[in-house]
């Protein structure tokens, strides 16, 4: 089941790559008070990561070991994947015209692609290769 739902991810992820996420970034407007959103952000980063840091013991204990190693490697190249093309992209106006700054859909597709790929290559590697 797990194995599907990656192929989905990974579908679902095409879809924003290559659909209209190019040259269509929204300006943000800056905040009026950047200390209170600076620290809603921290409290939300802190609550979030602790929810579910608790709720992946719920996956341990129901997948199998071999699995759950499988999704949480693959998780930790997309978040590198994406770091590096974020990195990359941001110097992709200087390459020219033809390269633009992606929007965060794209950055998202970038980071469920390679969330896909890389279980997918982790799951082959356990049982193919």
């Amino acid at each position: 089941m797990l194995d599907f739902l990656f192929i989905l991810l990974g579908a679902a992820s095409f879809v924003m790559l290559f659909g209209e996420g190019f040259d269509t970034v929204q300006p943000i407007s800056p905040s009026s008070n950047p200390p209170l959103m600076g620290g809603v952000l921290l409290v939300g980063v802190i609550v979030l990561s602790w929810a579910i840091t608790l709720t992946s013991k719920i996956d341990r204990r129901r997948n199998d070991e071999c699995v759950f190693q499988a999704m949480v490697n693959a998780a930790f190249v997309a978040v590198l994947v994406t770091l590096v093309a974020s990195i990359l992209l941001d110097f992709a106006p200087l390459l020219g015209s033809w390269m633009v700054k992606p929007s965060e859909d794209v950055m998202v597709g970038v980071l469920m692609a390679s969330w896909a790929t890389a279980y997918a290559i982790n799951r082959m590697r356990g049982t193919i290769l």
